[in-house]
């Protein structure tokens, strides 16, 4: 993957939202959040790989670093394999993290 996916909403009154797709963080992605700092990511997490090849989606270490990154509100999305689907199984905030 050579770059991110994902949404950035704004509106008037609302806390900015970013929506990452499916991806790895990037420096694309880095640059991102550093330069629009949104309110609140929703991010996927697990580290999911295909049948060959490397992760599709951030692995732990690097949700870590996206919400030491981001100064608002963190929603990672654990996705964990079952009989073949993704499940969501999970949502932590950075606020979560940081009472460990």
């Amino acid at each position: 993957m050579a770059h991110g996916v994902g949404y950035f909403i704004e509106i008037e009154g609302e806390p900015s939202l970013y929506l990452c797709g499916d991806t790895l963080l990037t420096d694309q992605i880095r640059q991102f959040v550093a330069l629009h700092q949104p309110e609140v990511s929703v991010v996927p997490a697990g580290g999911a790989c295909l049948d060959i090849g490397s992760e599709i989606i951030m692995g732990v270490e690097e949700v870590i670093e996206f919400t030491q990154s981001v100064r608002g509100r963190l929603i990672a999305r654990l996705l964990i394999p079952a009989d073949g689907e993704a499940v969501d199984v999970r949502l932590a905030t950075n606020s979560e993290q940081a009472r460990g």
